[in-house]
């Protein structure tokens, strides 16, 4: 009996159907292993591991259901060498009782102890084409090139990608919610405990996915060491980014939470302070610039930001006794405090409301994100280096929305009453002081709809 040689074995691939070994799954990356399920997504078992989600569910979980689970492959086995195939047929093999002569065939890439031989029938093979092959298997040696493809495409498949939630701050404009943001990337360094992904994947992530923004702005993260202090990694123009400074990091490490906070800052350094109010000046000089983007309309917010990737705010502390005092000094200083005093919670017609959320307006413009100054040499911010819009709506002592709405109707009297070029009709709608009260809906309402129909109105004053 012969046995015949291995590599005459590979002459027909196996494409027999088989389950998946550990042996498959060890190198692969998270992707690749999503990839295996998703094409055989009937069978996940959803009764033990919950229903599969390609961004949420481990690693862990998906090798355990691809190895314990009705998965399947077509693929060779990657242990399943020619060398140990032909040693494990030579231990397994049979003597046939029909010949002495007759070669085993043992069937390739499959346990050799599961699958019986197959006693093949006395067939003679020319010398010489056994020579050829035999001599061809064993000087054919990969070249150079081959040996350093096959080791990239190693160290491709063992990079593994990371699931990042990013928590979005743009500080361009005057009143921002922070939008989160999952991305994958793939990970640089996962030494030390630490896992490092790079700034510009990050970039490309982020401009990629829905909730990418428009440039020019620089992108920055809260300092390791100061958290207080933005390390700026990435400089955009339009939506392209533009690349890195010499001075700007290429790796970011994300914390264990998996979230990495981003700020969206203006290109040019920090916030330039508020000037101060000039006596009987008009308190919005250039409403379709500052204006613009000094407040919306909650509903135009949350239309820009869609309620599934907005993130809930943590509370924020109460003011110490020392920055309610100086702020509330401040307020205090204001002309037009005392009538705003008196007219705060009451029933107010037209024209009494609009001096209200002036005043409102114009003290939100003035202190929002300005400096806290140093109050005394034991005091420490309760939310920070700048005053915060929570602050300013203690003082006021008015409710988000409330301040909202008296910002963003503020803006657009701006345009048609306060300003230089006034509206006849906005005019008479607001002095009309003979109307009853019915709250303010009724007056936002009207503005609302004027502004949609004067969409240009006092720009020919510009």
């Amino acid at each position: 009996m012969r046995i015949m040689p291995h590599y005459l074995n590979y002459l027909a691939p196996c494409t027999m159907e088989r389950r998946f070994t550990e042996a498959d799954l060890n190198d692969l990356s998270r992707n690749q292993l999503v990839e295996l399920v998703e094409a055989q997504l009937h069978l996940w078992p959803t009764a033990s591991k919950g229903k599969f989600r390609r961004g949420k569910t481990n690693m862990k979980a998906m090798t355990d259901a691809l190895l314990t689970c009705q998965f399947t492959t077509r693929q060779p086995l990657p242990s399943a060498s020619s060398g140990h195939v032909s040693s494990l047929a030579a231990e397994n093999s049979v003597v046939s009782q029909s010949g002495a002569n007759a070669p085993i065939a043992v069937m390739p890439n499959a346990p050799i102890a599961s699958i019986p031989p197959i006693i093949m029938p006395n067939v003679h093979i020319p010398p010489a084409i056994i020579n050829d092959v035999e001599a061809s298997h064993v000087d054919e040696e990969p070249s150079r090139k081959n040996v350093v493809l096959e080791a990239m495409d190693k160290e491709a498949l063992s990079r593994e990608s990371c699931s990042i939630v990013l928590l979005i701050e743009d500080t361009r404009h005057l009143f921002n919610d922070k939008i989160s943001q999952r991305i994958e990337v793939p990970v640089i360094d996962s030494s030390g405990g630490m896992t490092h992904v790079g700034a510009k994947d990050v970039i490309t992530a982020l401009q990629g996915s829905i909730s990418a923004f428009e440039g020019p702005a620089r992108l920055g993260i809260p300092d390791v060491e100061n958290p207080e202090f933005t390390k700026f990694f990435g400089t955009l123009e339009g939506i392209e980014y533009i690349g890195l400074d010499e001075h700007e990091p290429e790796l970011l490490v994300v914390p264990r939470n998996g979230r990495l906070e981003i700020t969206v800052a203006r290109i040019g350094g920090a916030r330039t302070s508020v000037k101060e109010e000039k006596p009987n000046a008009l308190p919005f000089p250039d409403p379709f610039t500052q204006f613009e983007e000094f407040a919306k309309t909650e509903q135009v917010r949350l239309a820009a930001s869609p309620a599934a990737t907005r993130v809930k705010k943590k509370s924020p502390k109460p003011l110490t006794s020392e920055e309610r005092d100086w702020l509330t000094a401040k307020v205090q200083a204001m002309e037009g405090f005392e009538t705003f005093q008196k007219q705060h919670g009451q029933r107010l017609n037209n024209l009494n409301r609009v001096l209200y959320w002036k005043f409102a307006a114009n003290f939100t413009q003035k202190y929002y994100k300005t400096e806290w100054p140093i109050l005394s040499i034991e005091h420490e911010h309760s939310n920070g280096t700048v005053i915060r819009k929570h602050a300013l709506e203690t003082i006021l002592d008015m409710k988000t929305t409330g301040l909202n709405q008296a910002i963003n109707m503020s803006r657009i009297l701006a345009k048609c009453y306060h300003g230089a070029s006034k509206s006849p009709e906005v005019v008479n709608f607001v002095e009309d002081t003979t109307s009853v009260s019915l709250g303010s809906e009724p007056l936002v309402n009207f503005l609302l709809e004027w502004e949609k129909d004067h969409p240009g109105f006092g720009r020919e004053l510009d």
